[in-house]
């Protein structure tokens, strides 16, 4: 009856654990998707404001040929720039939206609320989501859960929902063996028991109550055999889960390094970005602007360092996008994100 409850309880469990795992892949879909929906934004703002800088050098290239310092191609190039910024905006802004839309799975409300109240919850989330507001609070949501994920990290075997699987599955195993070999062994069992002689129905002898104290002994002579055989199966697989988990153990740590050493590339060339290619691009364009204004390089040479600075600047905005999703794939591996689960370890 023991190792028959501890199965009961073994599969509640098991079925915790599948709830916990489909917690921590939404929880790990939204984070990824308000990600890439805030990236989309202030790619779509950078873009966007380019487009309207361009707009300046236009008139300055126009100014300019009026005069008689520049040539007509470069009030034509310059227009044709500002078109493909504002198309790329166009575009991002259409994939920022799309992104929202898809936020809005995440973001519905139950079904006791309007449809009014819900799109004013959904409207004011996502306009959040995608202000300033929504890149500072990811930031710190970030740095608490480098936090955990630095201290979960030093026992995986306690924190990752893939191993408390396997030892789901090496307890379930045992408690089979346990029942496999209560099926083989010889079994006994002592009981006791009382009867009242005016409670038994059918029964016109009087008389003292009935007392009854016994031993009672099965030994499985004629399946010992075939339940030796069961005993056997279910000590390999309990084996077999001990390796799995083991296995397991490996992996998830396989996969904490990989994703622990893309994290800290990313960091790297973030500073990278923040120190040097950008600020060298600035001031790279500042050179080029005062170059050509002062007639010592074409327009073609000035358009260049607008877009090398720009190229610089968007993959920066990527790249750390990039990086937060790492820190949320770390998060979901370790059960950092929704951690509701707790292994038999930490019961």
């Amino acid at each position: 009856l023991t190792a028959k409850a501890k199965l009961k309880d073994i599969r509640a469990r098991e079925a915790l654990l599948q709830l916990s795992i489909a917690k921590n892949d939404l929880s790990y879909g939204f984070l990824s998707d308000a990600r890439e929906a805030i990236t989309l934004a202030a790619l779509t703002r950078l873009t966007e404001s380019y487009a309207l800088r361009f707009a300046v050098v236009s008139d300055s290239a126009r100014t300019r040929y009026s005069v008689g310092r520049g040539a007509l191609a470069d009030g034509s190039r310059a227009s044709l720039s500002r078109g493909n910024f504002r198309e790329q905006a166009r575009k991002l802004a259409g994939q920022r939206d799309a992104r929202l839309a898809m936020l809005n799975y995440y973001l519905r409300p139950g079904k006791s609320d309007s449809a009014g109240s819900a799109g004013q919850s959904t409207d004011s989330a996502t306009a959040w989501l995608t202000a300033d507001q929504g890149e500072a609070a990811l930031q710190a949501y970030r740095a608490r859960l480098l936090r955990e994920i630095e201290s979960a990290s030093r026992a995986v075997e306690r924190s990752a929902l893939d191993v408390a699987r396997r030892d789901l599955e090496v307890d379930a195993a045992r408690e089979q063996r346990t029942l496999a070999r209560l099926q083989y062994l010889p079994d006994f069992e002592v009981f006791a028991a009382y009867r009242e002689r005016e409670m038994i129905e059918n029964d016109p002898a009087v008389g003292e109550d009935c007392y009854s104290v016994g031993l009672r002994l099965r030994v499985p002579l004629w399946s010992a055999l075939g339940a030796g055989y069961a005993a056997d199966s279910a000590e390999q697989f309990e084996r077999a889960g001990q390796i799995s988990r083991s296995d397991a153990i490996e992996h998830v740590q396989a996969q904490l390094a990989a994703l622990r050493a893309d994290f800290t590339s990313a960091t790297e060339r973030l500073a990278l970005y923040d120190t040097r290619l950008i600020p060298d691009a600035r001031r790279a364009r500042e050179s080029a602007r005062l170059a050509y204004q002062t007639g010592r390089i074409d327009f073609f040479a000035l358009v260049s360092s607008w877009n090398a600075l720009y190229a610089n600047e968007s993959e920066r905005i990527r790249l750390a996008g990039e990086r937060d999703r790492l820190v949320f794939r770390m998060a979901a591996l370790l059960n950092v994100l929704v951690p509701e689960y707790q292994t038999g370890a930490e019961k």
